[in-house]
């Protein structure tokens, strides 16, 4: 599949991604939240040992659930999208080839998830596989050397702000 294949394809699933003026406040569809399921999600979050969060909208209806919504947290694997917009945006420009190859050298491995720390130095995975075992795998050595393809932490924080996700910053 060509970059250009793959950018429309990633465009179907999350949607057209136009950039937002920062003052421009994010239309907001959402309706009262939903007492009772965030009641339910609030006592279960509350059972774990742990520091929780959530926020979610019913795109249909635009009912929501908010719990502890303003509080930081670490954005973990969420960052992945981003990275692969940015990935795919710069393909489409010609600014990275998706079919470069990437020898993996043993400083490039890194623990946590995905497949990619379990082979011996000295495969070559694309551009492309890097992003499928991003995505697939959550992998994190592809994560690393995705993000510093696309242009490193600045480059990728400045993405999220232009798409509206200002808030969300990547700390590396």
């Amino acid at each position: 599949m060509d970059s250009g294949a793959a950018t429309r394809r990633l465009r179907a699933i999350l949607g057209p991604l136009r950039p937002r003026p920062p003052s421009t406040p994010v239309p907001s569809r959402a309706v009262a939240a939903d007492a009772p399921l965030s009641a339910h999600i609030d006592e279960l979050l509350g059972g774990l040992d742990a520091q929780t969060s959530c926020w979610a909208e019913h795109l249909p209806t635009g009912r929501t659930v908010a719990i502890r919504e303003r509080r930081p947290m670490n954005a973990l694997s969420t960052i992945k999208i981003p990275i692969l917009v940015l990935a795919f945006r710069d393909a489409e420009a010609g600014r990275i080839d998706l079919e470069h190859r990437h020898e993996l050298r043993a400083g490039d491995f890194r623990r946590g998830s995905g497949v990619l720390q379990r082979f011996a130095p000295g495969l070559a995975p694309t551009y492309r596989d890097l992003l499928t075992q991003m995505i697939a795998t959550s992998d994190n050595t592809a994560t690393d050397l995705m993000l510093a393809a696309v242009g490193g932490t600045s480059r990728l924080n400045s993405c999220m702000a232009e798409l509206g996700f200002g808030a969300s910053k990547m700390h590396k």
